[in-house]
């Protein structure tokens, strides 16, 4: 009997685990992940086999550039850090500039030592004629650029960004991930608690939010819960998020929480933005 090969969604979904490095049983019922990780996807929490799934895609693709660019293998190992490295997205810097820059992330940049390989004239730099020209040399040697280098650094040093991010952020535009950072991140993830459960009044209101939510590592969420005492207003439920510190994540915390407590609560968001 002739085997039909999978359509629609379910080629899809098997698509993305090839693409990810993930197996799945004889039966399909459990997904395999590299590393040991196994989840019943047609069970556990559709958040937890989305983020694993994810998280196993971001492995393979940190794992292929690495193989492509052994430079900045060193660099993906603890992560990138997307807030540094992307910040440029949001100046207000020409659309040519960010595009050069773009080509400089994803190593595009064509330099007389590469160029040696297809055409003649060796790999001498084609301006100065005095080293070699790779990427070190072109961004932070060469002399015919001397003069560009005090406008894009400001006040900083080679030396003090080679301390803070090593060499081959110099010449690659990847920043990787601070050490301290993700450890504080980890802490934060898991530090996050439920207040004991009140008796609520008639009505309350609810709301979450985060210090620095476009910025991974710093971002910090929290939720609270206020509600209408004969003294006034007062904050009957507040805390830290437990897991992922997201603005939709503290929200949600907050509704959770106040369905847990006792009463005939009717809860209303809050009418104020979250930052």
């Amino acid at each position: 009997m002739a085997v039909r090969t999978p359509t629609g969604p379910v080629h899809a979904f098997l698509a993305a685990c090839t693409r990810g490095g993930i197996t799945l049983s004889p039966d399909a019922s459990t997904m395999l992940f590299r590393g040991g990780l196994r989840m019943a996807w047609l069970y556990d929490s559709w958040y937890l086999v989305r983020q694993a799934i994810l998280e196993s895609h971001t492995a393979e693709s940190y794992a292929a550039v690495a193989l492509r660019r052994p430079g900045i293998a060193a660099a993906l190992t603890n992560g990138i850090d997307r807030g540094l490295t992307l910040r440029f997205e949001s100046s207000p810097w020409q659309e040519s500039r960010n595009a050069a820059l773009r080509v400089v992330l994803s190593g595009g940049v064509i330099v007389q030592k590469l160029a040696a390989r297809w055409v003649s004239g060796g790999d001498r730099c084609p301006h100065c004629k005095l080293a070699v020209e790779d990427l070190s040399h072109l961004f932070w040697a060469c002399p015919r650029w001397e003069k560009l280098r005090p406008t894009t650094l400001g006040s900083h040093s080679k030396a003090e960004l080679l301390r803070l991010f090593g060499a081959e952020s110099l010449v690659s535009g990847i920043i990787p991930n601070d050490r301290a950072l993700v450890a504080a991140q980890v802490a934060a993830e898991a530090c996050g608690s439920w207040p004991a459960v009140v008796a609520l009044p008639g009505r309350v209101w609810t709301d979450g939010s985060c210090l620095h939510p476009a910025d991974s590592p710093l971002r910090r969420a929290t939720w609270g819960v206020v509600g209408r005492k004969p003294d006034g207003f007062n904050t009957l439920g507040a805390a830290i998020v437990h897991g992922c510190q997201t603005i939709g994540r503290a929200e949600l915390s907050a509704i959770i929480w106040v369905s847990r407590c006792p009463g005939d609560t009717i809860q209303l968001p809050s009418l104020t933005p979250s930052t």
